[in-house]
């Protein structure tokens, strides 16, 4: 009925080489290899899938599995550091953005943070950049006195700054998050909001944005 050659193994179906069915009496159990499956073959898996009473196969975390970019995103290595610290990451930013806003290294390093990343909370920025108390706090004080940011209190946001503009609350596992940061992020993906590349990748997009005249404003009505 799909037009596939499939070529039996007992009680195991090969149809293709990224795809087996499993027969067990009854019931047929869909395995798929992910190394050798593509975004080209999910129509063939949903036209087998339509015949099972069992739940489609998450196809989207499959797609993204098959993304070349994956493998540059699980490349990526920090020697023991944290890549959503930018004095890592992007070291080199954090000196322009300090230049750009007239702000210390600190501030500078908080505002990418805050600029590009789904979850900058305090206690995550307190382990990413391993920053003793006083000095986050001098770090938070320091950008608070610029127009980059606002200061406010928002549900489950687990921070005190924010860039200025619309906030977009989501569900749980999800944290809400500056509606200007969604184009950044992958939102088609299940699961916490994550970049839609690398980290270092998202804090060079999120900068270039505001290079480019499309920094995190309020909008006029």
């Amino acid at each position: 009925m799909l037009g596939l050659r499939s070529k039996g193994h007992g009680e195991r179906i090969v149809v293709a080489d990224w795809l087996e069915l499993r027969k067990d009496g009854n019931r047929f159990t869909v395995v798929i290899r992910p190394g050798v499956y593509g975004p080209e073959h999910r129509s063939t898996l949903a036209a087998i899938t339509a015949l099972l009473d069992d739940a489609m196969p998450d196809v989207g975390l499959l797609d993204v599995l098959a993304q070349q970019e994956i493998d540059t995103i699980c490349a990526q290595t920090a020697a023991g550091e944290y890549l959503q610290n930018p004095a890592v990451a992007v070291p080199d930013l954090v000196a322009t953005a300090a230049a750009r806003h007239a702000i210390d290294s600190g501030a500078a390093t908080l505002y990418l943070q805050l600029l590009a990343l789904p979850d900058p909370t305090d206690a995550n920025v307190a382990r990413w950049t391993g920053w003793p108390a006083d000095r986050l706090k001098a770090a938070r004080a320091a950008l608070a006195e610029t127009d980059l940011v606002r200061t406010a209190k928002r549900t489950r946001a687990g921070r005190s700054l924010f860039l200025p503009g619309g906030w977009t609350d989501v569900r749980r596992p999800r944290r809400p998050v500056e509606t200007w940061k969604l184009a950044l992020l992958a939102t088609d993906r299940p699961g916490p909001l994550l970049p839609a590349g690398t980290v270092a990748g998202c804090f060079r997009a999120a900068w270039q944005r505001v290079e480019d005249g499309d920094a995190p404003t309020y909008k006029q009505l």
